[in-house]
């Protein structure tokens, strides 16, 4: 499945332009009655997600939230969903700016080919922009309630595409009813946050740790090192809580300046600003070379002489992208060729390391014990209270891409919640305390775990019991917490299960309405996000399906998902 949305779009971008006011108005005239009726009419395609008001109360008392109030700005806080605002990559923009001390490691990071990641590629900033600065933020948004979030603008140096960004978001929360309609702030970056005329005095949670945010004098909820802290993979090996045994191998220090190093490097340094991920160049003699040299050996030697079979991660995973599985000799040795290449996973991250983010150890990768013969594989979405307390929404199944790399979406099915929240209450439980005393976090979170099962011993008649481990913990909104939230909504419909994806293609919202008519109109298909380029012709969406039981539900998942392609990253 592509990672880049519109690398094959490039033929359609010319005499194909409208401006989003001409494509939304040939949408609203020109399309069938259903779009029309979605168009002029949207009361018939509003949401009323599970336990009304209280579901969404949750969610904002866990960030210590409380419904917007025009006349009340003394305690007015906001939500930032901007994403990482141009990531890790740089971004030559006039507002934009790249993270270089907080660092992630998505599909792109992982999988992108150097030469692509150019300024001069325009497809993939504008897949990268769409992705992260669009869709993600959207499908955050949709479940945050009547509190303000704030959006950032996918191209600040482009007017009509940052206008029709906004109206895309817009758009997809006006379905919403008025009571669970978040307050969108819409701003170019994290330097130009609308705290003030907004009446905002707390940034109560962030998606991800964002640069930008630091040395401004920005109200944080949650400091964004402790954030990004959390979140890494090290922070779950160190937590104490009932997780596969696990190695971080940490890397020390980090490499000179370009400037201090060799002729290769200044060069390469003066040509840096084409690139949106700069590395340290493989036939560098100096420091540079060197220390890179060293510190991939100490990790290519430590993954060598793990006993197989076992899992790899990178600190700093996102959307499954970052891991590797690794079951048998011949398996690791191809990982081992293929992370220490020239311009491989192991070499881009190390050249990221700098004076300002050594100390959180971004270079880390992390070995842990493959848990076999799983019984159960649950996606665990709850709040924890600002005293360690838990508030559950859901458990959920994931899905990946065939080759078992990236995440693609969840299925829920409303009818085991009972039983699954009881059996994973103890994980939740303790999860919770650790976050709450270890690291005074409140707020949503996300854990991934899996089930075996223990032999029974008839002599002394122990018997079969359940082991239950961590495998991966997400402190922030997972991707499928829209799922427990919408079970109001599904379940009336006579719809027991349901689906999050990510989905593209080549039709507008619009037309994709038109063609799944009857599915909207009964309530099967909810639009979380989406945005439509009309430079590429392309959409990209997050989109929900509702069916009446797992088969039935699969069956309509493989029905759309033969007209649009999945979105990975």
């Amino acid at each position: 499945m592509p990672s880049s949305i519109t690398s094959a779009s490039s033929s359609s971008s010319s005499g194909h332009h409208r401006s989003p006011s001409q494509k939304r108005s040939k949408a609203h005239h020109n399309l069938d009655k259903a779009a029309e009726a979605f168009e002029d009419d949207r009361t018939n395609y509003r949401i009323i997600r599970d336990g009304g008001w209280d579901s969404l109360h949750h969610f904002m008392l866990s960030y210590g939230l409380k419904p917007y109030d025009p006349d009340d700005y003394e305690t007015a806080k906001v939500i930032i969903q901007g994403f990482r605002e141009r990531g890790y990559y740089r971004q030559p923009t006039s507002s934009g700016s790249s993270n270089r001390k907080f660092l992630y490691q998505d599909g792109d990071f992982v999988n992108t080919l150097l030469r692509d990641l150019s300024s001069n590629n325009e497809d993939f900033r504008r897949s990268l922009s769409t992705k992260y600065l669009s869709i993600v933020p959207q499908r955050d948004a949709f479940i945050s309630g009547d509190s303000s979030v704030v959006l950032f603008d996918v191209d600040p140096d482009d007017t009509q595409r940052t206008a029709h960004g906004r109206e895309e978001a817009e758009t997809t929360m006006s379905v919403l009813e008025k009571s669970q309609t978040p307050r969108l702030l819409h701003c170019h970056g994290a330097q130009s946050l609308p705290l003030q005329e907004s009446g905002i005095d707390l940034i109560a949670g962030v998606k991800v740790a964002i640069d930008g945010l630091e040395g401004l004098g920005y109200p944080l909820g949650l400091e964004l090192e402790k954030h990004w802290l959390v979140n890494s993979k090290a922070a779950l090996a160190g937590s104490g809580l009932l997780a596969p045994r696990t190695e971080v191998i940490e890397v020390a220090g980090y490499p000179t300046a370009a400037k201090d190093c060799c002729d290769i490097c200044r060069a390469a340094e003066e040509d840096e600003h084409q690139d949106l991920l700069p590395i340290i160049p493989n036939d560098c003699k100096g420091q540079r070379g060197n220390w890179v040299g060293v510190r991939e050996q100490q990790i290519v030697s430590a993954v060598a002489s793990r006993r197989i079979p076992f899992v790899i991660k990178t600190q700093q995973t996102f959307g499954g992208s970052g891991a590797w599985i690794v079951s048998d000799v011949q398996q690791r040795d191809h990982l081992l060729n293929d992370i220490s290449r020239d311009d491989g996973v192991i070499r881009r991250i190390l050249s990221q390391i700098n004076d300002g983010n050594h100390h959180l150890h971004p270079g880390s990768m992390i070995l842990s014990d493959f848990v076999q013969d799983p019984i159960g594989n649950y996606g665990v979405t709850f709040f924890v209270t600002d005293t360690g307390g838990v508030i559950f929404m859901g458990v959920s199944e994931q899905t990946v891409a065939s080759d078992g790399k990236a995440w693609t979406g969840s299925i829920i099915n409303y009818g085991k919640q009972g039983i699954l929240q009881e059996l994973l209450k103890p994980v939740m439980q303790q999860t919770a305390q650790w976050l709450s005393k270890e690291h005074r976090y409140h707020g949503p979170v996300g854990i991934d775990i899996l089930e075996t099962k223990t032999a029974g011993d008839a002599s002394s008649q122990k018997a079969e019991c359940s082991i239950l481990q961590i495998v991966d913990l997400n402190v922030r909104v997972a991707g499928s917490m829209s799922l427990p939230l919408l079970r109001g909504h599904f379940t009336s419909r006579g719809l027991r299960c349901a689906s999050i994806s990510m989905v593209t293609m080549r039709r507008d919202r619009w037309g994709f309405i038109a063609r799944w008519k009857e599915e909207f109109e009964s309530g099967r298909i909810v639009i979380l996000s989406w945005y439509y380029d009309p430079g590429t012709d392309i959409s990209v969406g997050s989109i929900v399906l509702g069916g009446e039981d797992e088969s039935r539900l699969h069956e309509f998942i493989d029905k759309v998902h033969r007209t649009t392609e999945n979105v990975t990253f």
